[in-house]
């Protein structure tokens, strides 16, 4: 418990009593001796008021590119309130797979096998050197010990040709799979890597290489050490997920020929998920560095344009994607990156810039889609031929922004013979595979047929949204929705997959996600919602018995196919002559 409130007591106290020393002896030394103790009180004011974060968190590697974590008593608890086990699921799939006695007993030595089930586990990413000089990914994943000798039992048992041998206040074994295992008495420590290479010396991998550093690696040089990530690790939830943008940069060939590791540079995207009755909740936050803080803070978020969704013609709306920003914002990161002068050096041929490409848009995107389905075609190439294709509804509109930017930009396409000038708009001047394509001083539009595109341009339409979905969106900066029992709807289901198709639809109602317009200085938050049909049962519970059924009916289509090739075998493999042909007719006289 954070004791602030009494140390902000012994402060006051500290500085009343060396004011009152100050004041009897009025030395210099008095004065020296109230900073230094103040001072000591304020720092141990925030040393005692610093969130403590799991231990297993210390063992993970600053410079992650991702990390995901699990809080397993969290979700157990939640699962048996819906009668569920995780020990019942995993040995009726044992059971289904008709696998040996021996693999449910490896399930009985897991479970027993000295990890702390009970405490949260982390599995993470690392990107090692680049790509065009033979990049290799770092996985791993840090569990809490609760019983040393159990473990090491449990491995000698499972993995008896490894040997193990002791660190520097830990134990490690390099295992088949090109896996290395560490612990002591606090943590295990998994690593595996991806693109393997060796030391000099053709003895030490990345994997063992990783639980070496792992256990000699400091809290500052760890996920620990940064602040963000404390953050995100105290708050209560079900599942947390971690991203660092420079680690993964990192990774990415060329970039140091930009200035984007630097842009880039403390900028971390965090968020927690909650499975809860009914919905899957996620609150996430996207940390800038003061590179990126710095031109993000210079612009206002507008907010979505909710009329440019309601216009769509359609009472069957399957999805929709809105943002707004401001251009500004992409033209002081293209300048800060140092790629401006290259893309340039490209587009001087067309006539026009990058900036003037972008300032030509205002930066507000609208995306919507409805009335999806599954129908049989005609083939594109073999016309006597059908196939099954997706066919739907929708509009994609971008608004334009600088009148004297658009003109540049479209003028110069037009003299390239790349667009072709009807009237007061611009058209391609390619066949665009039937999607109408129009442009004009207000507006971008790209839209699934003629009929859509106009009596979306006419406004006439009124998009089946419901108030509750459109006070979500109101007045965010984005927002993205999408109905998965209408989606699930719009596709067909045979014989064997139509009760899966029912669960689905029952399973799976919708998604809807928002981010913020705010920027506090430091982060943009950002928020997500996934409904689950059964508002009275807990979404995971849900799911995973849609999961169930799913694997089943997956099992039974398996075992039907395998059933007609053995008869088409069977059939193949009789002798010609056990095979009687049908007798011949005879013709009649004429």
């Amino acid at each position: 418990m954070c004791v602030l409130p009494f140390m902000k007591l012994f402060i006051v106290l500290s500085i009343i009593c060396n004011i009152f020393v100050l004041i009897t002896f009025q030395q210099m030394k008095s004065l020296r001796n109230t900073l230094l103790l103040t001072a000591a009180a304020v720092m141990l004011v925030f040393a005692a008021c610093k969130k403590p974060v799991p231990t297993q968190t210390k063992y993970i590697p600053k410079d992650v590119s991702f990390v995901f974590a699990a809080n397993v008593k969290n979700l157990q608890e939640k699962l048996e309130k819906s009668k569920i086990s995780i020990d019942s699921l995993f040995k009726k799939a044992i059971a289904e797979s008709k696998s040996s006695a021996s693999e449910l007993a490896k399930w009985d030595d897991f479970k027993n096998a000295g990890v702390k089930w009970q405490s949260e586990i982390y599995v993470y990413m690392q990107s090692k050197g680049a790509m065009i000089t033979g990049s290799n990914a770092i996985f791993g994943a840090v569990a809490a010990m609760d019983d040393k000798s159990k473990f090491q039992a449990y491995l000698k048992k499972q993995a008896p040709d490894a040997e193990i041998k002791e660190g520097s206040g830990y134990s490690y074994a390099n295992i088949k799979g090109g896996f290395s295992i560490g612990w002591n008495s606090d943590v295990i420590v998994v690593a595996g890597a991806v693109g393997e290479k060796y030391s000099n010396n053709g003895t030490v991998n990345n994997a063992e290489a990783q639980i070496t550093a792992a256990f000699s690696q400091k809290e500052a040089e760890s996920v620990a050490g940064i602040p963000e990530f404390r953050e995100l690790a105290g708050k209560k939830s079900d599942a947390l997920v971690w991203s660092n943008s420079t680690a993964s940069l990192a990774a990415i060939p060329m970039i140091g020929l930009t200035k984007a590791a630097d842009l880039f540079k403390d900028c971390y995207s965090a968020a927690t998920l909650n499975f809860e009755d009914g919905k899957i909740t996620g609150e996430s936050a996207t940390y800038m560095g003061k590179a990126l803080s710095d031109i993000v803070k210079k612009y206002d978020m507008p907010e979505v344009d909710i009329k440019a969704l309601e216009k769509f013609p359609s009472n069957n709306i399957d999805g929709f994607i809105s943002m707004s920003f401001q251009p500004g914002i992409l033209v002081d990161i293209v300048k800060y990156m140092g790629v401006e002068a290259i893309a340039n050096q490209y587009l001087a041929s067309m006539g026009f810039s990058l900036e003037d490409i972008i300032k030509a848009f205002k930066g507000e995107f609208t995306f919507i889609a409805s009335d999806f389905a599954i129908e049989e075609k005609p083939n594109a190439f073999l016309p006597q031929y059908k196939t099954k294709q997706p066919v739907f509804k929708m509009i994609v509109n971008a608004k334009m922004g600088d009148k004297a930017a658009y003109t540049k930009v479209t003028n110069a396409l037009a003299a390239k013979g790349i667009l072709v000038q009807q009237g007061n708009q611009y058209v391609p001047a390619m066949a665009t595979g039937g999607y109408p394509v129009t442009l004009d001083e207000k507006d971008l539009y790209f839209a699934s047929d003629s009929v859509v595109l106009q009596q979306y341009k006419a406004g006439a339409g009124k998009a089946a949204i419901s108030d509750e979905i459109k006070n979500k969106i109101k007045g965010k900066a984005s927002a993205v929705y999408f109905d998965f029992s209408k989606i699930i709807a719009g596709i067909p289901a045979d014989s064997s997959y139509a009760a899966l198709k029912a669960e689905a639809q029952a399973t799976f109602k919708d998604f809807i996600a928002v981010s913020e317009r705010k920027f506090d200085g430091k982060k943009i938050g950002s928020s997500f919602e996934l409904r689950t049909g059964n508002d009275k049962e807990n979404s995971l519970a849900s799911i995973i018995k849609f999961v169930q059924k799913a694997v089943a009916a997956a099992e039974t289509e398996r075992k039907s196919r395998n059933a007609i090739l053995d008869e088409e075998v069977t059939l193949d493999s009789l002798p010609a002559g056990d095979v009687v042909a049908p007798p011949l007719l005879e013709q009649p006289n004429k």
